[in-house]
């Protein structure tokens, strides 16, 4: 795929990273379905065997411990599966900013840019350094990834509150079948979201690298 082998070995790695991600996230995502499973199906059988009085002063009793297994868990980690997918997003493009840095005779290096972030930062010095046609118009991945960005940014700095006044980020929310938006404006992630960020990040990848492909810069 890519004329310098730098870069062939950075898609490489990365693809196979996020598939490593993949793998994990499908296996995590299993293991709370079925420990909520056998909660829920032990919690019947229990009160199968109780009077309704019973049963119902039970299941008040289970309430919290099945709450924690239906959403308080699987929030807890999709939050974290989030915040570090989001850095082999941020890595990966550091890297092929500093492989460029290597292989074109430029005096402006990526950390001389001025930015709203890393991944901001290192479009522009592919964009106006390194001049590659960045694969970011109008329904591309890197839209997409736009908006990864800000909800990551919610759960980083803002507890996962979602600002009133982002309203093109709370359309994208109340479409979107991965998200919960609660009434005191927190955001909840739903099972599926995890997988799909990373698949959005790999095909922005393979995008990217296409388009370093046709480079005439390497």
């Amino acid at each position: 795929m890519q004329k310098n082998w730098k870069f062939k070995f950075a898609y490489s790695a990365l693809i196979m990273e996020l598939d490593s991600y993949k793998a994990h996230v499908k296996k995590v995502d299993s293991l709370l379905e079925i420990e909520r499973t056998d909660f829920e199906g032990q919690l019947q059988s229990d009160i199968n065997q109780m009077d309704e009085l019973d049963a119902k002063a039970y299941v008040d009793f289970m309430h919290e411990e099945h709450w924690e297994l239906l959403e308080t868990l699987p929030s807890i980690q999709r939050k974290s599966e989030l915040i570090s997918m989001y850095t082999i997003l941020e890595n990966g493009l550091n890297q092929v900013c500093k492989i460029f840095q290597d292989e074109i005779q430029n005096p402006v290096k990526l950390s001389d840019l001025s930015s709203h972030g890393i991944i901001d930062k290192s479009k522009k010095y592919l964009e106006k350094v390194a001049l590659i046609k960045f694969p970011s118009g109008a329904g591309s991945d890197w839209e997409e990834i736009i908006f990864i960005q800000q909800i990551r940014n919610a759960f980083v700095h803002n507890e996962g509150l979602v600002k009133e006044g982002n309203k093109k980020l709370i359309t994208y929310i109340n479409n979107s079948k991965f998200f919960e938006l609660k009434a005191d404006s927190k955001l909840l992630i739903n099972k599926g979201f995890s997988w799909y960020c990373l698949q959005v990040f790999q095909d922005f990848f393979t995008s990217l690298f296409s388009e370093i492909d046709r480079s005439t810069k390497i």
